[in-house]
C-alpha cells in the first residue's frame, strides 16, 4: 500500500477533509486508498479528486454515515463507494468535468483528475 501524505489537504478548507469530524487524517488516506483500489487509479488521482468540490460531498456522505449509523470511517468510506460506484454524472458535472456520458461517477471523476494531473506535467 501506497503511503499518502496526511498533507496532501494541507491549508484547504474545502474538500473531502472539510467535512470529517473525526480522525480527518486517517480518512482522507483511507479514502485515498479505498478509492484508487475501486477506480484502479493513483492515489494522487485519488487525492485530487478528495481536495475538489465534488470529494467534499462525498465527504458529507462518509459523515453521515457515520453519525447516524454509527459506524466507522473505513465502513462509511467503503459504503460511500459503493454508493458512488452506481451513480451517473449529471448535467453539470458532464459539462463542468467533461465525462463521458453513461460513466459511472466515481471512476469517471477520479479519471478526470488523472487526466488532469497528467497535462499539467
Amino acid at each position: 500500500m501506497k503511503n499518502i501524505p496526511k498533507t496532501s489537504y494541507e491549508g484547504h478548507d474545502f474538500g473531502f477533509t472539510s467535512t470529517i469530524t473525526f480522525d480527518p487524517d486517517d480518512a482522507f488516506a483511507e479514502a485515498a486508498r479505498a478509492i484508487a483500489q475501486a477506480t484502479y487509479e493513483s492515489t494522487e488521482a485519488a487525492c485530487a479528486f478528495l481536495d475538489s468540490d465534488e470529494g467534499r460531498e462525498f465527504g458529507h456522505q462518509v459523515n453521515r454515515r457515520v453519525f447516524s449509523q454509527r459506524i466507522t470511517n473505513v465502513a462509511a468510506i467503503a459504503l460511500a463507494i459503493r454508493h458512488w460506484m452506481t451513480l451517473r454524472p449529471t448535467a453539470r458535472q458532464i459539462d463542468e468535468y467533461e465525462l463521458p456520458d453513461g460513466m459511472n461517477l466515481l471512476p469517471a471523476l477520479v479519471a478526470f483528475f488523472s487526466i488532469q494531473m497528467e497535462l499539467a506535467e
